[in-house]
């Protein structure tokens, strides 16, 4: 995932944050993170390992999975009421 420096702390420490916008059965879903990580900890090729990360804030958006985008047949409903 792509993220971007957002602050730095006092201490020198980056808070980075970024998103992540999937479509999946016609569902739109937003996974954004922020966190802290030492600038030391930002290797050559510019990237990070995830266990660097420290208090890690992870939001995921989306429709309610209890609602599906398409609709439900006749059947599918039917089964749903009894279960």
């Amino acid at each position: 995932m792509t993220v971007r420096i957002v602050e730095v702390t006092d201490a020198g420490n980056l808070v980075i944050e970024g998103q992540r916008c999937v479509v999946v059965n016609n569902d739109k879903e937003t996974i954004t993170i922020r966190g802290e990580v030492r600038g030391k900890d930002v290797r050559p090729d510019n990237t990070i390992y995830s266990y660097d990360l420290a208090n890690v804030q992870i939001t995921y958006a989306g429709s309610d999975p209890r609602k599906p985008a398409r609709k439900v047949g006749l059947i599918t409903r039917l089964i749903n009421l009894v279960f």
